[in-house]
């Protein structure tokens, strides 16, 4: 059917059409035709197409039925033709022109004339629209439950909407282009100017860089240049605004958020809104730096990088440490081509440390910063109006030992390389851990030429001395100096300890200077004292100069006139058992000519730093003890880690008696006794260095008689050169060990190579991950038995001595393994089979020097799985089960018995099964956590013939307050089923019932299958800090086997400004009676003790 209508061409192609006219029941039949308009109704079944072209626009539909009511009237020319409604129904399709072009798909259409048209969608289903925000425009696509067209606006139920091609560009740059975005809400309105979107909006979408994008809000209009033909082809430039109201919550990524009550984005800038109740805020960053910043308005420059907002707070909100900074006013200025950044009444929190000003301000590179932040967000640099320059890199700046140097913490970072000013005014003060750390009445830094004035200044030095406790000196002037080097300088300062505002006394000094050297330490000198007290009555004090302090402030020498660092590291007084009277000390200096040269002998550069230090101890009837030591240390221009070198020998000609650990007779030793040893490592890269140590004495009592403490701690007895590289999961080592004292027993390599190539992926069956893991080791091994006397000597595989003596062999060995790790849905169990390949060859074997050669397979199984759960109280709890069981699938051995040289010569052949199970209570607020570890090992079918082996072992350690009392327990055990008997046993208790006063109880017992019950030994130990000058510790050990006394200790300190004087009265047993020395040392040089478990 076709006709004209008054407004344009109706078409109808349609399988069956009826066109009926509706007279009014009054009109007699004869006057049809004759009569005035008709009402008509137009019914079409499979409907193809329905075309209605009016003025401007023109509909296609095409559905199961279709229904168009109009008036046929008379017209002076004939007859006219005019169109009403069109009803359309089953699956609708429509196309639209106008200037908002759509096609769309429903299952019922209302039209009224050619004018507006309202798809709605099937129950359950929805409305598919495909459309073009302009004739030429961006395309969208959209799914609604029903939409309103009239070929200039769209509106749309409950939409969800694409829109693509978009995207958000400062003015001349390039900018952020955005992927694919989907719009739900409530109600939509689109025209070629923009859509708007109501009711509940949540916009996701991605960035063409794949990083997600989510916004929450009540309203949300976008605009924009939707025209592809206007020029604006970029997706980058398509937006125009974005604005988001009654309330908003936007997410990108794990880089950015922020949430407010509105928010307008354009492409020169942003603004957010909240209000008073309820501020907006910002927050950018991931990890340990993020950082939130709140306000009930703030505004960003995004072509300038630069914010402003009213009163507010910076708060950092990632893993890191906790800070905030509170401000009254945030804005920037530009100024004659530099940029400031002004902050009205800021004050900066962490968890220990406060500081505050009137105003602070900061000069920064504009032109720099602005390239920066486009390059950091846009991905490109603008053109700049003129050349801007590179951007210097931040100084490595020393950090200060008395004071901290503010040129660091403003240089150092990213923030640092755009500085050129910084400037404070008005009540400047800092306050750390409650306690004043600066003030002073203006601050102004100069990046540029790296200097600094305080005025008003005072600034309180930290002196750190031992277990974290701290002098204060506070240092007042008009006028101080500073460099960025760490350095400071005032003239007529006034210095105290005092924490009163108006301090009792002051030490006032014409001329205070404090310098860094070059060595790492700092030169301080105070010239023209004088010791003033309240009532102004003064004392004349002699001048303090050329004192040496390290990074911490410690005085650690003197600055002599060839300007070296000579110190007295400790000074011993005392009567041993051991020794007899005897008095001790040590000094330390500066490597010198002559260190440097031997430093040059041994490989190190100009570059290398170090220090020289001797010792010189006179031990009554023993005679005088003398060491000298050289440490050097180097780091080279593109390495992480130091080349360093520790080399020291010590030496005593000695004719008497032993009393020590080890104890040699006279007629079996030389009287000069000496020890000399040496630590070092040289890197080649992050993952590649080698290490050496090397150890040799002229008999075996040398360490244990003149150096009990260190041999107790760690014996020295160890030379090699060790090799290693690292490189992911793959691993190379070589070993090259010497014997440098005939009475030890050693196993030497020479030398061993080993080569391990990590577990990693090399497949999937049946969907299962494939892992293979293999190693290679070659050995050139010698066993050297030393004196039986002082040494241990070689023993089996069952713990017994072998006496097969001296041997050498060359090994090669290799393994192969195969694991496919499963993760199970039971409480996330992980199983992990394995199938492991052995194969070795040695070149001679125990008995007739025949060649020897095994080889192995053995597979197991490995479960595993960790429960956790963290309680409403904040306890943390995690369990830890495992069970594990292997067995050989066979081994092959060819040749006759082997020589142990270490576990890879014991037998292979037996079944094994392991289970065990690992609980983890802690409370991250207090400390406080309880850990208990249970383990069982079952040995069994050996085919060596050994004995079955049952054993289990338990670890469990407490550390909790019961009310405020500190108290901690631990204990260890190791347990044989077969024999019934506890081989070893430690238990622990500790008890600190007040705060100065710690106290700890001991059990221990070892015992062998062979030998009985090895030791029983019961201790007891207390610690009493009096005050904080004075310190007082008791310790006892005593053994129920033979009711001996093992250990009496009694230990007196006085902890002086800089100085440690320490008395220690001990009774050792073997020694011959109770010994007593005084130690004098400085306070950074002694190492305190850790009593027990609750020491910190």
């Amino acid at each position: 059917l076709e006709a004209e209508t008054g407004s344009g061409h109706l078409v109808v192609l349609a399988d069956s059409a009826s066109f009926d006219l509706v007279r009014p029941e009054a009109d007699p039949p004869e006057s049809m035709g004759v009569a005035g308009p008709t009402p008509f109704a137009l019914e079409a079944t499979g409907v193809r197409q329905a075309s209605l072209e009016g003025p401007g626009s023109k509909t296609l539909v095409a559905a199961k039925h279709v229904s168009i009511l109009g008036v046929l009237g008379n017209e002076s020319d004939g007859e006219s033709l005019a169109t009403s409604d069109l009803v359309a129904t089953g699956d609708v399709q429509i196309e639209r022109g106008g200037a908002l072009p759509l096609t769309a798909s429903g299952e019922t259409l209302v039209m009224e004339s050619e004018r507006e048209g309202r798809l709605v969608a099937a129950q359950g289903a929805k409305v598919n629209v495909h459309g073009r925000l302009m004739p030429t425009g961006r395309e969208f696509q959209l799914l609604a439950t029903s939409i309103i067209f009239d070929g200039q606006e769209l509106m749309a139920s409950e939409p969800e909407a694409s829109l693509q091609g978009l995207g958000l560009a400062p003015p001349g740059g390039a900018g952020l282009a955005l992927g694919e975005l989907r719009v739900a809400a409530k109600s939509m309105e689109a025209s070629p100017e923009g859509v708007r979107f109501s009711g509940g909006v949540l916009l996701q979408g991605t960035d063409t860089q794949g990083v997600p994008m989510l916004l929450r809000s009540g309203r949300l209009w976008i605009s924009g240049a939707f025209d592809l033909n206007s020029g604006a082809l970029a997706p980058e430039q398509a937006l125009r605004s974005l604005e988001a109201a009654d309330g908003f919550n936007w997410v990108y990524g794990g880089l950015g958020r922020a949430r407010g009550k509105r928010m307008i984005a354009t492409r020169q800038g942003a603004s957010f809104w909240g209000d008073s109740g309820e501020p907006c805020s910002i927050e950018v960053g991931r990890n340990s730096g993020t950082i939130s910043l709140q306000s009930r308005f703030i505004e960003l420059d995004l072509d300038r990088f630069l914010v402003t907002a009213e009163r507010g707070v910076i708060r950092s909100t990632g893993e890191g440490r906790a800070w905030s900074i509170s401000f009254a006013d945030l804005r920037p200025d530009d100024r004659n081509g530099r940029t400031l950044v002004a902050m009205a009444a800021p004050r900066y929190e962490d968890e220990s440390n406060q500081a505050r000003a009137d105003f602070v301000g900061f000069w920064i590179n504009g032109d720099q910063w602005r390239a920066r932040g486009h390059e950091s967000l846009w991905g490109t640099p603008p053109p700049p109006d003129e050349d801007i320059g590179s951007t210097p890199s931040a100084p490595e700046l020393p950090r200060g030992p008395l004071v901290d140097n503010v040129f660091r913490g403003l240089m150092q970072g990213e923030l640092g390389e755009f500085m050129r000013a910084a400037f404070a005014e008005g009540n400047i003060e800092a306050v750390e851990d409650g306690r004043l750390g600066a003030r002073a009445s203006a601050i102004y830094l100069d990046m540029e030429t790296e200097q600094g004035v305080l005025e008003g200044a005072t600034l309180v030095a930290r002196m750190q001395v031992a277990r974290g406790r701290t002098e204060r000196v506070r240092v007042s002037a008009k006028e101080m100096r500073m460099g960025s080097d760490g350095s400071m300088r005032a003239d007529k300062a006034t210095l105290t300890t005092s924490t009163h505002d108006v301090p009792g006394y002051v030490i006032e000094t014409r001329k205070l200077v404090l310098g860094p050297r070059p060595d790492e330490l700092w030169e301080l000198s105070a010239t023209g004292n004088r010791l003033v007290f309240a009532n102004r009555f003064g004392i004349p004090l002699p001048s303090l100069g050329n004192l040496a302090l390290n990074q911490q402030g410690d005085v650690v020498g003197f600055v002599t006139g060839d300007d070296t660092v000579r110190s007295i590291e400790h000074l011993v007084v005392g009567d041993s058992a051991r020794f007899g009277p005897m008095i001790g000390t040590a000094f330390g200096s500066d490597v010198g000519s002559v260190g440097r040269k031997a430093g040059e002998l041994l490989g190190f550069g100009e570059n290398a730093t170090g220090r020289w230090h001797s010792q010189a101890s006179y031990l009554g009837g023993r005679g005088a003890l003398l060491g000298l030591g050289l440490d050097l240390r180097e780091r080279q221009p593109d390495g992480t880690q130091d080349s360093w070198l520790q080399v020291t020998s010590r030496g005593i000609y000695d004719d008497s008696e032993d009393h020590g650990l080890v104890r040699v007779p006279e007629e079996e030793r030389d009287s000069l006794r000496m020890w000399s040893s040496a630590r070092g490592r040289h890197p080649f890269s992050d993952v590649a260095w080698v290490d050496l140590a090397l150890s040799s004495q002229t008999d075996p009592g040398v360490q244990a008689e003149f150096f009990q403490r260190d041999f107790q701690r760690y014996e020295e007895r160890d030379n090699y050169l060790h090799y290693r590289d690292g490189r992911g999961a793959d691993y190379f080592d070589a070993m090259f060990r010497v014997r440098a004292d005939d009475f030890r027993t050693d196993v030497v390599e020479q030398p061993t190579l080993g080569y391990y190539h990590g577990e990693r992926s090399v497949g999937r069956v049946a969907g299962v991950e494939l892992l293979y893991g293999a190693d290679l080791q070659l050995d050139s091994l010698s066993r050297r038995e030393g004196d039986l006397d002082y040494e241990f000597p070689f023993l089996d595989s069952e713990g017994l001595p072998d006496g097969l003596g001296d041997r050498d062999v060359m090994r090669v060995n290799t393994s192969h393994r195969l694991s496919a790790p499963l993760r199970t849905d039971l409480a996330g169990m992980r199983v992990t089979p394995w199938l492991e390949g052995s194969g070795t060859v040695w070149d001679k074997d125990a008995v007739g020097g025949r060649g020897v050669s095994r080889s192995a397979a053995l597979a197991g199984i490995d479960l595993a799985t960790t429960l956790f759960k963290v309680s409403d109280s904040g306890w943390r709890h995690s369990l830890t089960p495992t069970l594990s069981y292997s067995s050989d699938l066979f081994v092959e051995h060819s040749g006759g018995p082997l020589v142990r040289f270490d576990a890879l010569d014991d037998p292979l052949g037996s079944e094994e099964f392991g289970a065990g199970v690992r609980a983890l209570w802690t409370d991250p607020a207090d400390k406080s956590h309880y850990d208990l570890e249970v383990k069982g090992l079952r040995r069994f079918n050996r085919a060596s013939g050994g004995a079955d082996q049952t054993q289990i072992a338990s670890l469990g350690s407490l550390r909790t307050t019961f009310g405020d009392v500190p108290v901690g327990l631990l204990h260890d055990s190791r347990l044989d089923i077969e024999t019934g008997k506890t081989l070893y046993s430690r238990s622990t208790f500790a008890w600190q019932p007040t705060e100065p006063l710690m106290l700890q109880f001991g059990f221990r017992r070892g015992f062998d299958p062979l030998q009985g019950r090895l030791f029983e030994v019961g201790s007891f130990d207390v610690r009493w800090r009096v005050d904080p000058k004075w310190e007082i510790e008791l310790g006892e050990d005593v053994s129920t086997v033979g009711n001996g006394n093992l250990r009496s200790h009694l230990a007196l300190r006085r902890f002086g400004a800089d100085f440690l004087l320490e008395m220690v009265l001990l009774d050792r047993a073997g020694e011959g009676g109770p010994s007593l020395s005084i130690g004098f040392s400085p306070l950074f040089l002694w190492s305190p003790k850790r009593m027990g478990m609750l020491d910190d």
